[in-house]
């Protein structure tokens, strides 16, 4: 996987960000709560990014990725609001 800070410092304007929720380890195989903190992460790491940036899951979502997990990911998107605090989240 990409690292997003790197990413953000290389790309700049040049391009949107996408990504980056691990895929296999984190939406298939972890706990909402997992994917959850995975996402905060992206949103951390490439949220900021001038160029703009979307949350989205690194590489193609398993289909037998729980449904549970799939909303985690939703509401974190749903509720952040960079900037507040340090970039803080609320969700």
């Amino acid at each position: 996987m990409v690292d997003l800070a790197e990413a953000k410092t290389v790309i700049g304007t040049k391009a949107v960000l996408v990504g980056n929720v691990r895929p296999t380890e984190s939406m298939y195989l972890e706990t909402p709560e997992t994917v959850a903190e995975n996402a905060r992460q992206c949103l951390r790491d490439g949220g900021d990014a001038a160029g703009g940036f979307v949350l989205a899951v690194g590489c193609g979502l398993p289909i037998p990725a729980p449904p549970a997990n799939v909303h985690a990911l939703v509401e974190v998107a749903r509720n952040w609001q960079p900037g507040r605090a340090g970039t803080k989240y609320h969700g």
